[in-house]
């Protein structure tokens, strides 16, 4: 008897939202980049920004 693994549909759920999620930021962050009055060089969406707040409570 050979048991085969059963793919769960909530991971691929999950990915999807997440790649939903990482199109949409990207895509905002574009055209808030695009449409701002001042040069930006501040943090790209590629950094975590969320991580380093978090870190600096501590």
């Amino acid at each position: 008897m050979v048991l085969t693994a059963i793919a769960s549909p909530f991971v691929a759920m999950s990915q999807s939202f997440s790649k939903q999620a990482n199109t949409l930021w990207y895509e905002i962050f574009d055209v808030v980049k695009d449409n701002s009055l001042v040069d930006y060089s501040g943090p790209t969406p590629a950094d975590n920004v969320m991580e380093r707040l978090l870190q600096a409570r501590s």
